[in-house]
């Protein structure tokens, strides 16, 4: 008894220590992290919860990502708007948190089914380890991409809380007949939610089911696969209904073809992850530790695989195949063009949280007698909570939860000014104001010759009224292009300020059903 209440003990204080990184690391937010995580991608999602739910806007105008994101993304992010009274900042920062715990719970549950029962009392670790990746945002790199990548909603974190979801369902005590039945509705809304659930667990679950097949377990093993295999197959074709069927607009994923971009893409993701290995740090191990069990898991697994526990055995090839996945898919499209391709591969630093437990508890077993050790996960537990507790800065959430950004605030004052009301400019700029601004000005997205941009916006937006500015962002491809400028509006005056270049043209319009501006006639 004494010994579970000492479990539970160390388990709460760690989900504290990974409280206390989370709000230290907002409470430390420089304006570099401040424009990574409110950018136009993050202000679109709250765009469609006020415009279907608030503005009466019609779902049909919209063009959504290809992954659709119904859950967890849009479920709980619009829940957590509704419940913060719209307040976007704050009903991010509740979705991240959540979405965090969600998965540090998860996870612990995971560790619970799969390990020795003896190494149960190492899970407090979990949360601690997840707090890493806040650390790091403060105290090391002050790279916020990791943590941001993996909580911003419709960032594919999504897809890895639902692959947690379906891990701890598979390894549940729930009967069969009752777990078939969840299983093959899981798999159908989290298909269909996000397709990179079939990367992150389909193909791993099936691979590892294979190499973990017990004697006098094969039917049970095959129905579990045939059950995956239809949930998504029916998810597959619902999408795709829907799609060709128009019910809704979906934006096709970014795709090159061709051997040079698959070339292009390793070279990329290698440049980034060496980059990350030599930059000091607590994101550097994790990474090399990362990618040095993908390697050596397989051996161990293939030469042990009678000893090791089979529910620890399936986890083992589950996290290699997981892996190998993640990576390999954007590469082998040839879609990993940047360091914020990441995004597609983060998860699986995440995951190998539950691998590094096993190695804790395997050596812990080793090194039992060393009585030192049974105040050791205390020590852990004090230094981390009280880096937190000194590092915390309660007074700047207040501007983290306020936060104006400096551009906004002169597009305020220039639009107030000239009195100017609707805009356009590129798509990094313009939802920033049109969702942060005080005084209710729209700028909407279009491309550099003025044409509309529909990607993230309702496009009867465009119908809806008169034009009266164009703004320029030079700094992040937010420019028109000049002599399109010159072509398509006739330019009143250009005003130059720190951040923007406002030009202030004749009014505008966009006629139903065409994409280039007309000027409204005198």
């Amino acid at each position: 008894m004494l010994k579970k209440i000492k479990e539970n003990h160390l388990l709460a204080l760690s989900y504290l220590v990974l409280l206390i990184t989370v709000l230290c690391s907002y409470s430390l937010f420089s304006i570099t992290q401040f424009e990574t995580l409110f950018n136009s991608d993050t202000f679109g999602t709250y765009c469609i919860y006020k415009d279907i739910f608030y503005d009466g806007g019609d779902i049909k105008g919209w063009q959504f990502a290809a992954a659709p994101c119904v859950f967890p993304d849009y479920l709980f992010y619009f829940t957590f708007l509704y419940l913060c009274g719209g307040k976007v900042i704050l009903a991010t920062f509740v979705y991240q948190v959540v979405q965090l715990f969600v998965a540090a719970f998860l996870m612990v549950y995971i560790f619970k089914r799969t390990a020795k029962p003896e190494w149960v009392k190492h899970s407090w670790l979990i949360p601690v380890f997840l707090s890493t990746f806040y650390f790091e945002s403060f105290f090391f790199t002050h790279d916020f991409s990791f943590a941001f990548f993996f909580t911003n909603p419709c960032y594919h974190g999504g897809a890895f809380i639902n692959t947690l979801i379906a891990i701890a369902l598979c390894v549940s005590g729930i009967k069969d007949r009752v777990k078939y039945i969840l299983l093959f509705l899981c798999v159908l809304v989290f298909t269909f939610s996000d397709v990179l659930f079939v990367v992150m667990f389909v193909a791993p679950f099936i691979v590892a089911s294979v190499f973990t097949l017990e004697k006098g377990k094969l039917v049970k093993a095959l129905i579990n696969i045939v059950i995956i295999i239809t949930g998504t197959v029916a998810a597959l074709m619902f999408y795709n209904f829907i799609k060709e069927n128009r019910y809704l607009t979906f934006i096709e994923p970014y795709r090159l073809e061709g051997f040079e971009y698959v070339v292009s893409s390793f070279n990329m993701l290698k440049t980034q992850l060496i980059n990350y290995m030599t930059l000091p740090g607590l994101r550097a191990i994790t990474i090399i530790f990362t990618l040095a069990a993908f390697l050596i898991i397989p051996i161990v697994a293939f030469f042990r695989r009678r000893t090791i526990p089979r529910p620890m055995l399936f986890m083992l090839w589950f996290f290699v195949v997981f892996t190998g996945a993640a990576f390999a898919a954007p590469v082998l499209r040839g879609s990993y063009g940047g360091y914020d391709t990441m995004r597609y591969c983060v998860h699986t630093f995440f995951l190998f949280g539950i691998i590094l437990l096993y190695c804790v508890g395997w050596v812990s077993e080793r090194l039992k007698q060393i009585k030192v050790l049974s105040v050791l996960p205390y020590g852990i537990i004090a230094v981390t909570l009280l880096v937190g507790l000194f590092s915390l800065e309660p007074r700047r959430l207040n501007d983290f939860f306020a936060y104006y950004p400096e551009e906004v605030r002169i597009t305020d004052s220039v639009c107030q000014k000239h009195n100017l009301k609707r805009g356009l400019s590129r798509y990094w700029v313009g939802k920033k104001v049109s969702v942060l601004s005080k005084n209710n000005i729209q700028v909407l997205s279009a491309f550099p010759e003025g044409n509309i941009y529909e990607q993230g916006s309702n496009i009867n937006w465009f119908y809806e009224g008169e034009f009266d500015f164009l703004i320029n962002n030079p700094v992040i491809n937010g420019s028109f292009d000049p002599e399109a400028i010159k072509k398509n509006f006739v330019i009143k005056d250009t005003i130059k300020t720190s951040k923007y270049e406002f030009l202030i043209v004749e009014k505008f319009y966009y006629r139903k059903g065409e994409f280039l501006p007309k000027l409204i006639e005198k």
